[in-house]
């Protein structure tokens, strides 16, 4: 580029800085080591704030300063779909011509699925939100042999290790022509149907949050690759408050589209438009009627959902009397109407069956390492963490759970 412009008198640079950037890591390492020596001009020529196009609407002598001709007129995505792109990153700047058109899989063109899967240890890898990947893409293939098309579909993510073993599971299933790709190689593409798979977890350093949504570019590319649906998969809470253009992302899609979640009950759209199909795209894999546990839920619930207080308490107290080997019990609350004299009998016989028993309880941080129980339940008083439960009410039930099962299972 610097050679072909050496070269003339006058030149056009096409492109859009809020698109993909170039690859710049290596390079830049080394810029930033001299940036001392480079002295006061470092900021006006810094890598990553400068590349050719930014360069070229700097230096314009024909435009104000920072300021381009943008080729406002789109055609390839639906209104609601680029509209996004139109309002967070092009200042409302586009004129859309493109109508929606709601009537498809999950009922809408903007679509968040919250799948909080977990991302392997030592790889950008997230086993669960690839499963997902897979049902989603049979279930828009079953909608569409219905209606009699053939949809394109695509799944774009970030990470080059996701990417490869999505292209392996999709070969091994025999999908077809699906094409998959990180954000880097799909600049300039398009489908019917995108996929992202944002394969971070919960526990990712802020940094990672940050490469996939500190600047617009590479959710604005994702984004805009769909025709006719975008659907973003992932851990919802993490992207919500990620503080970035992953947020925005997932609070105009709250807001213009439907979220499907199985963690957020005001926010999801399964209340209003139930399908047991997107219930296996939350939980793939999920088989309820392989144990006791299973045949409990389906037997006793409507689609697999405990919608009370009352199931929920009746499904646990089923898994208290069948247990064998082991129980864990993780609850942020300690209530007598639960905790009772027939909840306690059960434990001691678990207990006297050698069934190993686990209680975490709490929401809220605490040295729980204390001598006693007054002082753990005044810890958790002093931090607001007993709940609805009275002080007196926490003790009794320690006392007695530590005497059944030992302090060091509780």
């Amino acid at each position: 580029m610097v050679s072909a412009i050496y070269r003339t008198k006058k030149a056009v640079i096409v492109g859009d800085i809020n698109q993909i950037e170039p690859i710049y890591n290596n390079v830049n390492k080394e810029f930033l080591k001299n940036q001392k020596e480079i002295g006061q001009k470092f900021e006006s020529i810094k890598i990553p704030d400068n590349s050719i196009q930014s360069l070229a609407n700097k230096n314009t002598d024909i435009l104000n300063k920072n300021e381009n001709i943008i080729l406002n007129d789109h055609y390839r995505c639906e209104k609601n779909i680029i509209n996004f792109s139109n309002e967070c990153v092009y200042d409302n700047k586009l004129n859309m011509y493109k109508k929606d058109d709601k009537d498809k899989p999950f009922l809408d063109n903007m679509i968040a699925l919250d799948v909080r899967g977990k991302k392997e240890k030592d790889y950008y890898l997230n086993k669960l939100e690839i499963d997902s990947c897979i049902e989603i893409i049979k279930y828009i293939k079953e909608k569409a042999r219905i209606e009699k098309e053939e949809p394109t579909i695509a799944i774009i993510t970030p990470f080059k290790k996701q990417k490869e073993e999505l292209k392996n599971r999709i070969e091994k299933e025999k999908l077809g022509d699906i094409k998959v790709g990180t954000v880097h190689a799909f600049q300039g593409q398009e489908r019917d149907y995108i996929i992202f798979s944002q394969v971070i977890d919960s526990l990712q350093p802020k940094s990672i949050v940050n490469f996939i949504g500190k600047k617009c570019n590479m959710l604005n590319v994702a984004v805009t690759r769909a025709k006719k649906q975008f659907i973003y998969l992932g851990n919802l809470e993490l992207a919500t408050q990620a503080n970035n253009y992953m947020s925005k992302l997932i609070k105009y899609i709250n807001k213009n589209g439907l979220i499907y979640s199985l963690y957020d009950i005001e926010k999801t759209a399964l209340v209003n438009n139930w399908d047991e199909r997107i219930l296996q795209i939350l939980q793939p894999g999920l088989e309820l009627e392989n144990d006791n546990i299973g045949i409990y839920i389906s037997q006793h619930s409507e689609k697999g959902i405990m919608k009370d207080a009352k199931q929920h308490y009746e499904l646990l107290r089923y898994a208290i009397k069948n247990a064998k080997n082991e129980i864990c019990i993780m609850s942020p609350w300690l209530r007598k109407n639960v905790i009772d004299e027939e909840f306690l009998n059960d434990i001691k016989k678990l207990k006297e069956n050698n069934c190993i028993i686990k209680i975490v309880y709490g929401f809220k941080k605490i040295d729980a390492n204390t001598s006693n129980v007054e002082e753990l339940v005044t810890n958790l008083e002093n931090s607001k963490a007993l709940g609805y439960a009275s002080k007196e009410e926490v003790i009794e039930i320690l006392e007695k759970m530590y005497k059944i099962i030992g302090k060091e299972n509780f």
